[in-house]
Formats: structure tokens, sequence, C-alpha cells
């Protein structure tokens, strides 16, 4: 599960799809930002997400203009109000990414495996920030 968009991306090959494709292993996009993509818009999700996503764990699939799906907004939890886009990475259907992150949500609008890994990578940047910040005042 990764903190970004899978097939949902202009390039058809977001970070989700990256690190699956490297690593050859299943992967998900979970991203907050929608990409404009075959006639996908911003503004056009938002709208529909406002008109079809009531509670959590509603879902809206996200299909171009094409006719393909290329992936979903989740509403995670009655309490938010801005969708998770959930596109596949790798080796894995949208009914699958969908069911996956359906179950990593708990009491947060994030997936907990996301959550964790922003929580602990911004505990660590934080220390190392802070270390460096107190070796500069010494030297002075």
């Amino acid at each position: 599960m990764c903190d970004g968009n899978g097939i949902l991306h202009p390039r058809g090959f977001g970070i989700a799809s990256h690190i699956g494709v490297v690593f050859d292993i299943p992967s998900i996009g979970v991203g907050k930002t929608v990409f404009a993509v075959d006639g996908i818009t911003a503004r056009g999700v938002k709208n529909k997400c406002d008109a079809e996503l009531h509670n959590g764990g509603d879902i809206v699939e996200l299909v171009g203009t094409s006719g393909k799906v290329w992936g979903a907004a989740l509403r995670a939890t009655d309490d938010s109000t801005n969708p998770l886009i959930v596109s596949i990475g790798h080796r894995v259907s949208l009914k699958t990414a969908l069911a996956v992150t359906q179950a990593c949500i708990s009491d947060f609008r994030i997936p907990e495996p996301i959550r964790q890994a922003d929580l602990r990578s911004r505990a660590i940047v934080k220390k190392v920030y802070d270390n460096k910040k107190s070796k500069n005042k010494g030297s002075k």
C-alpha cells in the first residue's frame, strides 16, 4: 500500500505502480489527490463524491471518457469529507485494492499502514533535524 497513485496518473504509472513493478509485488495506490486523466478532473470527482458518497465505506468508480475504470473514490469514515483515491498499482484488482484499503481503516481517514509510516518517518526527520540544529548551536 503506497501513499500515492497507481494507474490513476497522467502517465498511467504512479508511485504505487512503480514500486510494485520494481519489487515484483502486489501494490495499491491510496492517494489524496486526483490527477487529470482521460476526462477525470479534481472538480468532477469532488462533485461526484459530494453527490454519491454519504457514509463511511461508500465507493464511486472513477471512469474516464474512454470508459476505462481508472480507480475509485472511497469515503473512509462517516466523519471524513475528503475521499481517498484508490487505484491499482501492480498485480492487484481494483476490487481487491478497495477491500484491502477498507480493511486497514479504523478510526482515521488514512489507512493504518500509511498512517504509521507517515508518523514514524516524521519522527525520524524531526530527530535528525533537531540533532543537526543542536550541533549547529553548539558550534557558534
